[in-house]
């Protein structure tokens, strides 16, 4: 039996309100599901096929600036710093959509547009060669290379918060691969780490082993062997000065103006983010938490920081 067109209509329409009300109702009942499955996939995309010499630089051309991007070292926050510089041009004013685009953050809490990768060497068009050349001042214009490094315990806590506790990221998968388990004691996490000091092995680079592996052992060993222009330590107290220094060194006087997304990752003191972390709370307050494990810092720093997690692990 054929349906008048009007019937039709009606059919397409009540399908379409059905599909709408399937996946509101989802929304509400299993906002963290769904959240899991789009991060992981998401992730998986852009993360496919990343990994060579050069992957772990962050880049903005424009600028001449080379970024170390290392996890749990508000890769985030610097990954979408660097891509809002070369959506803004990295000097100049922006336009209104850029302003707007800066503050309607996505679900992983970057600018439009922009993600982890977004300012890796392929996507702003370098070979690993030419990153390598810049990097030991081997070409005409001179770049700067920069890193921030952190203190090795506070990374450490602030990667198994992250991945092994409830109320955090949702990718506790990651636990579970490095630890053996997603919900792992933190005295195991740290036996673990600690075994693998001790036996002279590093965590393999990527996903998930990243959050955990030497700092020394990022940008393909460039942390370890030295080279870089600017190094700084992170720290909650004087980030936003440190970045403000690496800006004014490749010629953005005026940050606020010209990176819309500074103000977001790096308000003043005291200040919190301008908005939350979608989907979990990505931040950790690791630096603070520390001192409720202050009774283990002493033998955490015997067993550990000479062996797997020292800040540039000499």
């Amino acid at each position: 039996m054929m349906l008048a067109p009007h019937h039709r209509g009606l059919c397409t329409c009540a399908l379409g309100t059905l599909l709408l009300c399937c996946v509101l109702a989802a929304l509400v009942a299993a906002p963290t599901a769904l959240f899991v499955a789009f991060h992981n996939y998401s992730f998986w995309i852009i993360h496919a096929g990343r990994h060579s010499s050069a992957s772990g630089f962050r880049i903005s051309p424009a600028q001449r600036l080379l970024f170390c991007s290392i996890e749990k070292n508000a890769n985030s926050a610097f990954s979408d710093l660097l891509c809002s510089m070369n959506h803004a041009g990295g000097a100049g004013t922006t336009s209104w959509w850029q302003r707007l685009a800066a503050r309607v953050r996505t679900t992983d809490d970057f600018e439009l547009g922009c993600t982890w990768v977004s300012a890796n060497a392929h996507n702003v068009g370098m070979s690993d060669d030419a990153v390598w050349r810049a990097f030991r001042h081997e070409t005409h214009d001179r770049w700067l290379s920069a890193v921030f490094v952190r203190d090795p315990l506070e990374r450490f806590l602030s990667g198994y918060l992250s991945k092994c506790t409830p109320h955090h990221d949702p990718d506790r998968y990651i636990c579970k691969r490095i630890f053996g388990a997603r919900n792992a004691s933190f005295v195991h996490a740290v036996g673990v780490m600690a075994h693998a000091g001790a036996t002279g092995r590093d965590l393999p680079a990527g996903t998930p082993g990243d959050h955990f592996r030497r700092q020394s052992s990022f940008c393909n060993g460039a942390v370890g062997s030295g080279g870089f222009d600017a190094m700084y330590v992170l720290h909650r107290s004087t980030s936003r000065r440190d970045v403000l220094e690496m800006l004014r060194r490749v010629g953005i006087t005026d940050a606020s103006a010209a990176v819309p997304s500074f103000e977001h990752h790096f308000p003043p003191p005291g200040e919190t983010l301008s908005s939350p972390y979608k989907g979990g709370d990505h931040t950790t307050g690791a630096a603070h938490d520390l001192a409720n494990y202050r009774s283990l810092r002493r033998s955490l720093a015997e067993r550990i920081c000479c062996s797997a997690l020292c800040l540039i692990d000499s």
